[in-house]
């Protein structure tokens, strides 16, 4: 890792240089003229070296890498190249200049991977299973339901109302014959919930 970081700020050097060159010309027109010029004829020896297809081929391995002062070599010479006929930009040029304006980098980069959805649902599913493993272990060890929570007593409590006459008015023993349930409690779970 560290030699092709080394190899790849190696073969921006001439890059670096043409960055110097074009900051110190002077901003007169017929000194721009000159630098346009020295600068096209200077991209397109960069752009044949062997260094400069190199560091474009592994732009979207080293891109974050690279110091700033690198990027925006890089991004110069591409919106350079950019400004030619799109037919005549080489394959690594065109993929080079799509990572920078599309690559996942910086504030695009994916906030989850595969690998992190795969640990969150293997461990969602560690929970459920021992979640399922301690409600069964509990719920072999309890204490046998209460008497009265028995379908039998609760259906003897009803008739215990009827024959008192216990809230004659809307209750169980009412002579309109209330249709619920009465004392029959139908539990918080199902009958069918084991």
């Amino acid at each position: 890792m560290l030699r092709s970081t080394l190899k790849m700020r190696s073969s921006i050097s001439p890059l670096l240089s043409l960055r110097a060159m074009s900051a110190a010309a002077a901003p007169s027109p017929s000194s721009t003229e000159v630098a346009a010029a020295s600068k096209a004829t200077q991209l397109s020896s960069i752009r044949t070296t062997d260094n400069t297809v190199n560091v474009l081929k592994s732009v979207h391995r080293t891109y974050e890498l690279m110091p700033l002062q690198e990027k925006i070599v890089i991004n110069d010479i591409l919106q350079e190249v950019q400004k030619a006929d799109w037919k005549t930009m080489t394959l690594d040029e065109k993929k080079a200049a799509y990572f920078i304006a599309f690559g996942p980098y910086g504030a695009r980069r994916p906030r989850q991977t595969t690998e992190t959805s795969r640990r969150i649902l293997y461990s969602m599913a560690c929970c459920f299973f021992t979640v399922g493993i301690v409600w069964n272990v509990l719920r072999y060890f309890r204490a046998p339901p209460a008497i009265t929570s028995t379908h039998e007593y609760q259906a003897m409590e009803n008739e215990w109302m009827r024959e008192r006459n216990i809230n004659p008015i809307t209750g169980v023993s009412s002579e309109e014959g209330k249709k619920g349930d009465g004392m029959i409690n139908s539990g918080m779970f199902p009958k069918w919930f084991p």
